[in-house]
């Protein structure tokens, strides 16, 4: 494939600023190897992620991030490529959303239009997250939830579906999140093993159907405040096969170095806590979640503080425990496999998409 407009500019430094500080860096030939792998690729995988302290901090400025932006073009650990990186000292939703939007802005230049990848991966980082949609699909979070739940609900030909691009959390980072929760909820260590567990279950699976029957399942355990039976119904949810492989196995299932890892992370976690707490009402809206009090009524009475229940009976009932997975279920889609292969799966005519992508 050629590409004859050579409109990004030729030198690595896209753009520029000395307040706030921020430089935006990648060339033409980055943008065009980016375009080649979203056209040949069927699902076309882009990860973002920032690290700080590469630089030392600026006077009277925030501390500088490197934000990368890198696709894997190949099976060898060498095909790892950057799309383009940026330094920047304001890390809000309007600051990445520039750096972001430059890059899409350069896509469109080069390649006539916009191509998107098929899933953008990060951590939890509101504002990469709230910039990814803006700058790439022009949605705010609510709007891509409703975006996952059309096409789980098959609304979208296969054609369609081809230019279809959402958002998934790094697996590891979810599970180290909500292992950080359970230890803040605190929850015993043997209860707190098997409801991850439990967690992994879920990341893992598919099917919409599965996904609310393992949570009536955890609804039963710890929300039913009459069920006496809810230990032995814990130990058959966690006796149930992960079906991955080998190493997703151990690294899902190793729960003392989550756990571990979690607390050497708690900084960092802490900001998933706050996105949660700053976006109560995204995940009271969240299309997953109006289905998930539909099929358990329970659910909200056991959300609201103020209801009392009277004469619990169940040695593992838990609110903090119902409102921990409610929070996580509003983002069902973006953290576990609802959406994988979905090009073929939930396709509204029926067509195989064999095919590549995007078309050229």
């Amino acid at each position: 494939m050629s590409l004859h407009l050579p409109s990004v500019s030729t030198g690595f430094v896209q753009m520029s600023s000395e307040w706030p500080f921020r430089l935006h860096m990648y060339t033409e030939q980055q943008i065009v190897r980016y375009i080649q792998y979203c056209t040949r690729t069927k699902y076309s995988l882009v990860h973002i992620d920032a690290t700080g302290g590469v630089l030392r901090k600026l006077a009277d400025q925030n501390q500088s991030y490197m934000y990368a932006v890198v696709f894997k073009d190949g099976n060898d650990t060498n095909d790892t490529m950057p799309l383009a990186h940026g330094l920047l000292t304001e890390h809000t939703t309007i600051s990445i959303v520039t750096f972001l939007g430059s890059i899409a802005q350069s896509i469109i230049k080069v390649k006539g239009k916009l191509l998107n990848p098929t899933f953008f991966i990060t951590d939890f980082s509101p504002a990469i997250m709230n910039a990814t949609l803006l700058a790439f699909n022009a949605q705010i979070m609510q709007a891509h939830f409703h975006h996952c739940l059309n096409v789980i609900g098959k609304k979208y030909s296969a054609i369609q579906l081809r230019s279809s691009s959402f958002i998934h959390l790094c697996c590891c980072h979810v599970m180290h999140a909500i292992a950080k929760n359970l230890t803040d909820a605190a929850v015993e260590k043997e209860t707190r093993e098997s409801v991850l567990y439990v967690f992994a279950l879920i990341l893992c699976e598919t099917e919409l159907r599965k996904m609310y029957d393992l949570l009536g399942s955890l609804v039963n355990i710890f929300g039913d405040p009459h069920n006496r039976n809810a230990s032995n119904e814990l130990e058959l949810l966690f006796a149930e096969e992960l079906l991955v492989d080998e190493e997703s196995h151990f690294a899902l299932t190793n729960t003392e170095k989550i756990f571990f890892e979690a607390k050497k992370m708690d900084e960092e976690l802490s900001l998933v806590d706050e996105y949660f707490r700053s976006n109560a009402a995204i995940i009271h809206e969240s299309p997953f979640n109006k289905e998930a009090i539909r099929l358990y009524p329970a659910i909200e009475q056991l959300l609201d503080a103020k209801a009392h229940l009277y004469k619990v009976t169940n040695p593992l009932f838990s609110r903090k425990l119902i409102r921990l997975i409610y929070r996580w279920w509003a983002y069902l889609p973006l953290w576990t496999g609802l959406l994988i292969d979905f090009k073929t799966r939930y396709a509204s005519d029926g067509e195989c998409d064999s095919i590549s992508a995007h078309s050229p």
